[in-house]
């Protein structure tokens, strides 16, 4: 599976209309609304959904690089459906893109941490993060990413929510700008502090 190496990836993507995208669909719309329980719901299936995807990827495919931007793309065309969505579509899009962000994350983690005895992930494959900022085919640099994103979060919030969202979604500037309240330029300055200091204690954990 491969996704687009456009900056920032767009969220473009179309939905199967069936009955299983209902669900989601409402909870979506309902956690744009501020419905806390509708957005635990939604984190959790589609955690579940995502886990399913990168489970059936990992099986299968051989030597192929696995972005998790892509997938996250996967489960919007596969749990919501566009034309039951509010007035406020691309809100709800985003705020679909940021949770899918956040569970990608711990899909990738968890798997890491189950399988961190094997040393290399399976087949050849490899996990590559944005344009080449991070690709990595070992589990130990997978949870060493995670830690460093940790540690971004104690330092300054906003460069760990800029990465988080441009590596586990491929969120674009003016997007994540929407999202955090900032301006796309502030995202782009904040996205180049943020990847320097990740893309450099990842070589660190490679080496």
């Amino acid at each position: 599976m491969t996704a687009s190496r456009r900056r920032g990836g767009s969220l473009s993507g179309r939905s199967m209309d069936s009955p299983t995208s209902t669900r989601p669909t409402l909870l979506l719309a309902e956690t744009c609304e501020g419905h806390l329980p509708s957005a635990r719901e939604l984190y959790q299936s589609l955690q579940a959904m995502l886990r399913a995807i990168t489970g059936a990827y990992l099986r299968g495919s051989r030597g192929d690089t696995l972005q998790p931007k892509a997938l996250v793309h996967e489960a919007w065309r596969r749990m919501i459906d566009p034309a039951r969505l509010p007035q406020n579509a691309p809100t709800a899009r985003r705020e679909f893109f940021a949770i899918g962000a956040r569970a990608m994350r711990q899909v990738l983690v968890s798997h890491a941490r189950q399988h961190r005895h094997r040393t290399n992930l399976p087949h050849g494959q490899r996990v590559a993060f944005d344009e080449g900022v991070m690709t990595s085919s070992d589990y130990a640099a997978l949870l060493h990413v995670d830690h460093e994103l940790d540690e971004l979060m104690r330092r300054n919030q906003q460069l760990a929510q800029i990465a988080e969202l441009r590596l586990f979604a491929g969120l674009g500037d003016e997007d994540i700008a929407l999202l955090l309240g900032t301006t796309a330029a502030n995202v782009a300055r904040g996205w180049q502090q943020a990847a320097g200091q990740l893309a450099q204690a990842h070589g660190e954990a490679q080496s």
